[in-house]
Parts: C-alpha cells; sequence; structure tokens
C-alpha cells in the first residue's frame, strides 16, 4: 500500500504524458503541422532574441535544439531538411511581424527601436 502512495505523482506525471502524446497524433497531420509551425514561430522568435541577425546557422542549430527536447518524437518523422523549410517559413512570419508590429520588434530587439 505504501508503494502506491509513493508512486502516485510518478504514475500522474506518466499518465499525463502519454495523454499528450496521444493527443498530439490523434490530431490530423495538417493540425500537428499547423501545431509545430505556430512552435517554431516562438522558438524562432526565441533564437532572435537570444542570438540576434546574422547568425543563421547558429540560430537553426539553437532551434534545432529546442525542437529535439519539445519534439523527440517527431525528430524520427521529420528530415532535417524539412525542418530547415519549417523555420525558413517561421522566419519569413517572423520578419513580417517585425515590420509589422512595434511590440514584437521592442521584445525581440530589446528596445524602442
Amino acid at each position: 500500500m505504501d508503494w502506491i502512495v509513493q508512486s502516485f505523482w510518478i504514475f500522474a506525471v506518466v499518465v499525463v504524458v502519454l495523454t499528450s502524446v496521444i493527443g498530439f497524433f490523434n490530431l490530423a497531420k495538417e493540425k500537428r503541422i499547423e501545431k509545430i509551425k505556430e512552435w517554431l514561430l516562438y522558438a524562432c522568435t526565441l533564437a532572435e532574441k537570444e542570438l540576434g541577425s546574422g547568425t543563421g546557422q547558429v540560430k537553426l542549430r539553437y532551434v534545432y535544439d529546442l525542437f529535439l527536447d519539445k519534439f523527440k518524437f517527431m525528430s524520427m518523422i521529420i528530415t532535417f531538411e524539412q525542418f530547415s523549410n519549417l523555420v525558413d517559413n517561421s522566419l519569413d512570419s517572423l520578419r513580417e511581424m517585425l515590420k509589422n508590429n512595434k511590440e514584437i520588434k521592442k521584445l525581440v530587439e530589446g528596445s524602442d527601436k
């Protein structure tokens, strides 16, 4: 009985993780890609803020490492070339946001430029 009580939190975490993974795979393929694209925009924003401009390959590696931490199972499905194309698309969206949204620009650049 003590083992059940002591292991409750471990069991709860495993259930939550499995539920999340199963839920993600139950989404239609298009929905999964859309979720990844939304997350990639966030990750590219972090990389741009952290590393600045002119560091393309380093930023790509930074975002890929974040991707592996967040979506380890997807790294077995998406090739690095496909991932790189998704990041390029996210960067295009980010550049457009930086042009049109002063708040995003302040967040990334850290100033009132």
